[in-house]
């Protein structure tokens, strides 16, 4: 058995895929999309750790939904400076000044309180002066209003409203002392690194929130004026595109316009990662590391269906890799009623829910929104055989016969004879798929297919249980 900590998956194509999107002229701000649990935050990490050419700040903005829109930039601010601090390229300065600088500059804000301070420590004479002063001082104040009501400077008056927007939290101009700080400490980065930052894990945001918070990013982040708000050379914002088009359509309506509203998270266009093929490449030894009660064949038909789930991307790839190095049993079944009868069948798919967390809704609502209808392979067809048997509830027990299959809704039909042997010993024989006219079909619909035998596997097990518990 394998040890799941030695499997490598090769990023290698990707990465160099990947740096030649970034080297695109003006790809300052980029959209990595890729579906959820396919490895982002692993390729991404990989990429620019010690990386010679760019210094990475990873933010995550998963708590950011409990904040007000205002908060969430004092977030962003916060997150960037603990990433600063943990670098140790960074410039940090402390400024300087003579004492000879700092006096004159305390004598002349100060002059009129310390004078009337020294007087009053002159005598009776200096007590009169010290009233004199006191006098002069209000007068000074008086007169710096009086003079304000004759002045009317047009730099003055835009001046301070452009400062007092600039000054006020979450406004898309703030640019307070904090934000001057770290675009400084930013561009202080050896000229040899680009600074850039990865917004990850924005796949995990409440769906409530997700285009709030984008929003936000949006207004802060653009590089409309010439450069990024806090010096960064590029902006990575990491999730799932076709998640948050959904999510769009379900919040907004199918016919509001996506792409008009995404587009403005990226330069020239979104970079999907996807590292599939070398993960499909790899199944079998991840499958290996999952200890199991015997080998019979359903662990065979199991890494089949799983290709083609991963091929197709209706299986998490981060609860799949979840699941080495674990043990799974196969569960209760009356062996000499039902598993003589279905057992690989029956065997690989509940392997197969194992490998979905058990989520028999999750993963049936998922093969029934596919419309997919594909050609199968040798291998593919040869898994299909055992997924037939399961297809005709009323009829999974019939021994040595002829079964027909029909689905109205599918346009679908299938004859299959289940040929039984001995104990565990179970063969399908199964004829060209047709649709309900007679005409041969080339294309099934495999997914659903597959979803109606998982359901009528659940059905048949919970018969058994309720019958013999």
């Amino acid at each position: 058995m394998k040890d799941p900590n030695s499997i490598r998956i090769d990023i290698q194509t990707e990465t160099e895929r990947f740096q030649e999107h970034l080297s695109i002229p003006k790809n300052n701000r980029i959209l990595f999309s890729g579906m959820f649990g396919i490895g982002k935050t692993y390729f991404l990490n990989s990429l620019f750790s010690n990386n010679e050419s760019y210094e990475p700040f990873f933010i995550s903005p998963i708590n950011y939904s409990v904040s007000n829109n205002e908060d969430i930039l004092e977030y962003i601010k916060y997150d960037i400076l603990i990433c600063l601090l943990e670098k140790d390229n960074i410039s940090w300065q402390k400024e300087t000044f003579s004492d000879n600088l700092l006096v004159q500059y305390y004598l002349k804000d100060h002059f009129w309180k310390l004078a009337s301070d020294i007087i009053k420590h002159v005598g009776k004479v200096g007590k009169a002066l010290s009233t004199v002063i006191s006098d002069l001082e209000k007068h000074k104040v008086e007169y710096e209003k009086y003079k304000k009501t004759y002045e009317n400077d047009d730099l003055n008056t835009v001046g301070k409203f452009l400062s007092d927007l600039q000054k006020e939290e979450g406004s898309i101009y703030e640019n307070n002392d904090i934000t001057t700080l770290i675009h400084a400490l930013i561009k202080s980065i050896p000229d040899d690194k680009k600074p850039i930052l990865i917004i990850d894990d924005l796949d995990r945001i409440d769906p409530e929130h997700i285009f709030r918070i984008l929003n936000v990013f949006s207004a802060h982040f653009s590089d409309d004026y010439g450069s990024h708000k806090f010096g960064f050379e590029k902006v990575i914002l990491v999730c799932d595109l076709n998640n948050i088009r959904h999510i769009f359509q379900h919040k907004y309506g199918s016919g509001v316009d996506f792409s008009g509203y995404i587009d403005k998270f990226y330069s020239i266009e979104p970079f999907q990662y996807s590292n599939k093929q070398e993960f499909i490449s790899r199944i079998y030894d991840y499958i290996s590391t999952i200890k199991r009660e015997n080998n019979n064949d359903y662990f065979i038909h199991s890494h089949i269906v799983l290709k083609m789930l991963i091929e197709y991307d209706l299986i998490n790839l981060r609860k799949f890799v979840d699941k080495t190095n674990t043990f799974w049993k196969i569960p209760f079944r009356r062996y000499h009623e039902i598993h003589n009868k279905i057992s690989d069948s029956s065997n690989m798919i509940d392997f197969l829910l194992f490998m979905f967390g058990n989520s028999k809704e999750e993963i049936c609502n998922r093969l029934r929104s596919r419309n997919d209808e594909i050609i199968l392979n040798r291998d593919e067809n040869n898994c299909f055989r055992f997924i037939c048997i399961l297809l005709n509830i009323e009829k999974y027990d019939i021994k040595e016969e002829n079964i027909i299959y029909e689905n109205n809704e599918l346009d679908f039909k299938i004859n299959y004879k289940v040929e039984r042997g001995t104990f565990r010993n179970t063969d399908v024989v199964i004829e060209e798929p047709m649709y309900l006219t007679g005409t041969k079909r080339e294309r099934i619909p495999f997914f659903r297919l597959l979803g109606i035998a998982i359901e009528n596997n659940c059905e048949i097990t919970n018969r058994y249980q309720t019958k013999y518990l």
